[in-house]
């Protein structure tokens, strides 16, 4: 396969150049990465088109290693003298780097790595007229203000591509194309007396083509997410106490995110990060043997998941993708980890190819990968049904809404979008505002059945902040329909 990269046959032969002369100038490793971004987001209100921003970057970030120390570098200028320059800035950097170092970088070489990768795209998403967009949009929003009670309509459509072709001193030579699409639709209902809240309908944002958009069916789901926000906005208040919850697969994932997707990034484990939302409550001694959850509680880490939002062929290492355990049957069994920080968990190698930086223009650093729920299977495998038949006194929540965790991904609470009350087994009447809380561990402790493939969804992330200066990540955290017993709820009054 063959990508578009803008100049690239021109500026091929100069890039390679560049990692030469690294070598000669005495690094003892080097990566050059050549990026082109593009990205387009289309927002209407109301049934009116109120804004479409399109975004292009492209420039080369250069990386060295020089004794024991990394220096980063980069430019939008690419002619030679420049693109020298950038290099030499790297060394400089990775030189001062050295002279502070407490330890040497740990960097285990490995063979080249050359080929292409591609995210699986049916329908180029730049490709569909912004016409056809804006009119999906508008059409969406209309039949939501159609409801009655609903004042208020917004949708949009997100698309980005991403095209990176990494050139490292050991010889390795790949080229990938990341395509990104994301809807969304919201809707505002006021009730009688005044009270007014939102529903959305949260498509998942994958790594894939329009398709993702056409999926989502944001004109045949409006009428229900505008009548269910004017049924949000009638409803009492949430009960206090201790519930049995039914979370669905959209809350999930943020939950999944915040206390497990962060908590087990390993240069949050070691203190390597701390400014940026804290550390983490684990340590590494708690590599099989610390009770993470329940038996039904599998998770994985994969960066190979098909349209996941963490999913390339290759790390912004160079190290080739994979996918790991992070949680097995409970217990918990691995960290995210990259090529420089593997070592730390005192297992030598190349780490679980969790390096990702988000531009050209900065450094790799960890990140956390698709991470996931499995689903129950087998003579084990429920249904959405039979988790509610099982609750007596409970609440089902449905998407995601606000959320706070502290420092170490230890001590939470989550919010949702629409929440129902379960009475023996039954699903009863709509509350308008639900919150949770706990500790990480006794949550997931607390887990009493995950249902099986059927219920599956892919949801995840768009806006993942990390280092400084920040980077944004994007993770995919799939999950099914599960039941978690006695957690404190409140209302979000």
């Amino acid at each position: 396969m063959t990508f578009l990269f803008p100049n690239k046959e021109n500026l091929e032969p100069l890039l390679r150049e560049v990692v030469d002369a690294s070598k000669k100038l005495g690094v003892d490793y080097s990566d050059l990465r050549y990026g082109f971004y593009k990205s387009e987001t289309i927002n209407v209100r109301d049934a009116l088109v109120e804004a479409i921003d399109y975004h292009e970057s492209f420039g080369v970030g250069i990386r060295v290693l020089v004794n024991g120390g990394w220096g980063f570098s980069s430019t939008a200028i690419l002619d030679k003298e420049n693109l020298l320059e950038t290099l030499k800035m790297a060394i400089d950097i990775a030189k001062a780097s050295s002279s502070l170092r407490v330890e040497d970088v740990y960097w285990e070489s490995q063979v080249p790595q050359v080929g292409t990768w591609s995210s699986s795209v049916k329908e180029d998403p730049f490709e569909v007229s912004r016409q056809e967009k804006m009119e999906l949009l508008l059409d969406s929003t209309s039949k939501v203000l159609q409801q009655n009670g609903c004042f208020r309509a917004t949708a949009s459509i997100f698309s980005g591509e991403e095209l990176k072709w990494f050139l490292s001193s050991e010889g390795s030579d790949i080229t990938q194309r990341v395509i990104r699409t994301s809807p969304d639709l919201m809707a505002w209902g006021k009730a009688s007396n005044g009270n007014v809240r939102t529903r959305n309908h949260q498509t998942p944002p994958l790594t894939c083509g329009f398709e993702n958009i056409r999926s989502a069916d944001l004109i045949g789901n409006a009428a229900r997410v505008g009548s269910e926000a004017v049924e949000k906005a009638e409803a009492p208040f949430g009960p206090q106490g201790k519930f049995d919850l039914i979370l669905d697969p959209a809350n999930l994932a943020l939950t999944i995110h915040e206390t497990i997707g962060h908590a087990t990034e390993l240069d949050r484990v070691c203190g390597w990060e701390a400014d940026f939302a804290g550390t983490s409550f684990l340590k590494v001694s708690d590599l099989d043997t610390l009770k993470y959850g329940s038996k039904w509680v599998n998770v994985q880490g994969d960066r190979t998941l098909p349209n996941g939002q963490a999913t390339l062929g290759w790390d912004d290492d160079g190290v080739e993708t994979s996918e790991f355990p992070i949680i097995e049957e409970g217990i918990f069994r691995g960290f995210a980890s990259t090529r420089d920080s593997c070592h730390l968990e005192k297992k030598k190698g190349l780490g679980k190819a969790c390096s990702h930086a988000d531009s050209w223009s900065n450094i790799p650093i960890l990140r956390i990968p698709n991470v996931s729920l499995k689903p129950s299977s087998g003579e084990n495998a429920l249904s959405k049904n039979d988790l509610i038949k099982d609750v007596k006194k409970g609440i089902l929540v449905q998407g995601r809404g606000s959320w706070s965790i502290d420092q170490q991904r230890y001590n939470f609470q989550f919010g949702g979008d629409a929440f129902w009350e379960i009475r023996n087994g039954e699903v009863c009447g709509m509350f308008s505002d639900v919150t949770y809380r706990g500790i990480t561990t006794d949550f997931w402790n607390s887990c009493d059945g995950v249902s099986s493939e059927k219920y599956w969804e892919p949801q995840g992330v768009r806006n993942c902040g990390k280092g400084q200066p920040s980077q944004q990540g994007q993770q995919t955290h799939g999950a099914s329909w599960s039941l978690f017993r006695d957690v404190d709820v409140g209302d979000a009054n």
